[in-house]
């Protein structure tokens, strides 16, 4: 128990790294190492957390040490490909090993990784060497409520910078067994049409997704069966012990040398299969798992699950403290305590006794249980990702664990075996029944989709989430032996009946916020009263086949619990702007659209709610230089007793000139989106002065080429007592109107104030 409470307090210095609001220097590191090794003797709990917590400080400033030469100006870097690259028709992404680098003031040796794009159309495979020629930046990322922290998964992948490849040369051509592979499977795989999945089951390539095959898998809360993850690895491992320890017993190896080899082969397998699944943290958790289970096998010694859970969470965080910042990782330990809580649930007693059908009842009995446990477990994981939980996910689990582990899995492991022993015409057999056992899957998954009102969002899933929350963390609790079974049920039930009559509380009707979102060079905000909200503006294009309302906008509605929208304003056509409506308006076909139209946006009054919206475009717009489609904007005025808010969309000097002569005092507001992102074309001091806010709003990306916001217009509103805050600086900001007063918080700074969500360029960025 002693040696248990010493890696507890390693764990807990280790994931410290979680909260820290910057990055302690590396002296820190050095000093807080040195006191760990002084305290060994004397408070050896207290000495373990500092070692745990020094071990993360110099591990961060050991990986961003490259940060300043990649930064200062165009790098030349030597290395090679670590990833199966993302190709489009002018765009290739993948991640990039570096073994050296200069910038023409210095030149070393470097282990750092990048994450490279590469526009045009080039034969890249992982494995391959290249010397690029690169433009460098920090890594960023969106942040929004609800949205994915890609900042924050590039770092738990050891990506310490972005760049763009200005030019290229290959220096080995040659790729690894994987990219290898990844080509073979292309060509033995071009006839069948679930070639896609197969792949990921093989080799982790989730490259060919559509946004269908994901949307499915929500649905039906199968996503986790559809990439390499720890259950698939498990499942390598059971299968390889299975066939090795037979075999060596066969040959008459003594009892230790058979263990011994049946585990080797064992570790070996997994090792490879982690491979082939590009180390994702899931499948290095696994391993990490198979191998410490290996190691006590061979000593004897058995480990409790606790022991195994903490051995492991020690073990990854040593090895590389970045990784802790994965939710892949947590959710893949979280999944492990499900299956084992399942497995403790379930009654193994011998059911040899037993005729035949109470025998097929029973164990019934028990895969129902195992089901819901499940399920639970599954439920916990969809609220985290996708703000709802599928009520389809226990029946199409049901169907899809044993399809997918029992004959798909054994399968393409025995097909990647005939790949490797270059028998071909097994491997084509193997896939083809696999293939028709995915389509049989995938045909009985879509029926089930079929079922109206399968998804809950909103109060219900709250609610049903707060319960799934409670047991789980009363069966965490339990696991560890925290606190005794009955004070468990106790707490948990006030927590429960806490959490729902919270939810169930009555807000003030006249209560309303504004989020703006960080979508990039764009805009977008969300107007919200009690559970209804308006849309202003639906951001831009984002990737080659996606938007920032499928990646940003919607996963925030689910976040917020909106039941509908009423309104989507666009206030100009600008892509940056409307890229997303088709999609919004096939999600919210009831949502009545205005854009810049003049018949929509004339000098109007509607009333939403407690809120009174007016609309207005600029008049007397003769020119020909002043007719522009961010001139023709729509502004929109929401306003109630608690505030104020204006929108500008992109209007510039001229449209201002012609609005201060039209609009009055009523046009005022306390907050205001500041025009055109910050540029020096906008914001007159005319128009600021009609206005006259109190906060002004910046939508732009971090570290955009047109340097959004200029200095002089933030100048300008400074000179006004302005308060102004910066989406690429604050990440999603929002603006409550109540009864007690207005509030501002911003994602960065208030809501999640830590340092992977902060500048990672650490000053080092020149433009």
């Amino acid at each position: 128990m002693t040696i248990e409470r010493h890696t507890l307090a390693m764990i807990f210095g280790l994931m410290s790294i979680l909260l820290w609001p910057t990055i302690p220097s590396y002296w820190i590191g050095g000093a807080l190492l040195l006191l760990g090794v002084m305290l060994c003797k004397t408070n050896t709990k207290t000495a373990s957390f500092i070692v745990g917590l020094s071990i993360c400080i110099l591990s961060i400033n050991y990986q961003f040490s490259d940060l300043k030469y990649l930064l200062s100006a165009n790098s030349s870097i030597k290395g090679t490909i670590v990833s199966l690259p993302q190709q489009g028709i002018t765009d290739n992404r993948f991640y990039f090993d570096l073994s050296h680098l200069s910038n023409g003031q210095i030149s070393k040796k470097s282990a750092s990784t990048m994450l490279l794009n590469w526009s045009g159309q080039h034969d890249l495979a992982q494995g391959q060497r290249w010397q690029f020629i690169i433009k460098a930046k920090p890594i960023i990322g969106l942040f929004n409520q609800g949205g994915f922290n890609y900042q924050r998964y590039l770092i738990s992948n050891d990506v310490i910078a972005r760049g763009s490849i200005i030019s290229g040369k290959m220096l080995d051509s040659q790729p690894d067994q994987r990219g290898s592979l990844a080509k073979k499977l292309d060509e033995l795989l071009n006839k069948h049409p679930n070639k896609r999945f197969i792949k990921a089951l093989m080799i982790g390539d989730k490259r060919r997704f559509t946004s269908l095959d994901w949307q499915l898998m929500k649905q039906t809360g199968t996503s986790h069966l559809f990439a390499i993850s720890g259950l698939h690895l498990s499942l390598i491992a059971l299968f390889i012990a299975l066939i090795s320890a037979p075999f060596f017993k066969l040959i008459r190896l003594p009892r230790h040398l058979a263990q011994c080899f049946t585990l080797m082969s064992v570790v070996c397998a997994s090792a490879y299969y982690c491979y082939l699944a590009g180390f994702s943290l899931p499948t290095v958790r696994a391993l990490t798992m198979v191998v410490l289970i290996s190691i006590f096998s061979l000593w004897n010694h058995r480990l409790k699950f606790s022991q195994l859970l903490l051995l492991t969470l020690v073990t990854i965080g040593i090895y590389n403290p970045l990784s802790l910042l994965s939710q892949g990782l947590w959710l893949s330990l979280f999944a492990v305590c499900i299956v084992y809580l399942m497995l403790t649930a379930i009654n193994v007693d011998s059911t040899d006794q037993l005729s035949l059908f109470p025998r097929i009842k029973h164990w019934i009995y028990q895969l129902i249980k195992l089901q819901l446990c499940l399920a639970l477990g599954l439920y916990f994981i969809q609220l985290i990702f996708f703000g709802g939980i599928s009520l389809l996910a226990p029946l199409a689990n049901l169907i899809a664990v044993p399809v997918i582990t029992l004959l798909v899995l054994p399968m393409l492991f025995l097909a990647l075996c005939s790949l490797l022993l270059e028998a071909m015409d097994i491997a084509q057999l193997l896939f083809y029944f696999s293939d028709n056992l995915l389509e049989c899957l995938f045909y009985t998954l879509n029926k089930l989709t079929m079922v109206d009102g399968f998804w809950l969002s909103g109060s219900s899933s709250l609610i049903v989430g707060a319960v799934i929350v409670t047991f789980v963390g009363l069966g965490a609790a339990q696991l560890f032996y925290v606190v005794k079974r009955k004070m468990l049920m106790i707490w948990g039930g006030v927590l429960t009946i806490s959490i729902i009559t919270g939810m169930m509380w009555p807000n003030d009707p006249k209560h309303w916020r504004v989020d703006f979102l960080d979508v990039g060079h764009g805009n977008s905000a969300i107007i919200k009263q009690g559970s209804r909200a308006i849309i202003v503006d639906t951001g831009n294009i984002f990737g080659q086949d996606s938007t920032i309302a499928q990646t940003v906008i919607q996963p925030f509605l689910e976040h917020q619990k909106i039941v509908d929208v009423d309104y989507i304003f666009i206030t100009h056509q600008d892509k940056d702007h409307s890229a997303g409506l088709s999609f919004l308006q096939s999600n919210y076909p009831n949502a009545r659209v205005i854009t810049n139209n003049e018949d929509q946006c004339r000098d109007i009054t509607r009333h939403w709610g407690s809120l009174v919206i007016k609309t207005v475009m600029a008049k007397g717009l003769i020119k020909k230089s002043e007719r522009s489609e961010n001139n023709r904007s729509c502004l929109i005025h929401f306003n109630n007793q608690y505030g104020s808010v204006l929108f500008t969309g992109d209007i510039e000097r001229a449209a201002e000139q012609k609005l201060v002569k039209q609009l009055d005092s009523s046009w005022q507001a306390q907050v205001m989106q500041i025009p055109h992102h910050g540029s020096k074309t906008s914001s007159s001091k005319a128009f600021v002065n009609l206005i006259k806010p109190k906060v002004a709003i910046v939508s732009a990306r971090s570290f955009n080429q047109w340097n959004f916001p200029i200095p002089i217009v933030l100048k300008r509103y400074g000179n006004m007592q302005t308060q102004v805050y910066d989406t690429s600086t604050e990440g999603q900001i929002t603006v409550e109107f109540t009864s007690q007063g207005r509030f501002t918080t911003s994602y960065r700074r208030q809501r999640a104030p830590f340092w992977y969500n902060r500048d990672l360029s650490f000053g080092h960025y020149k433009r």
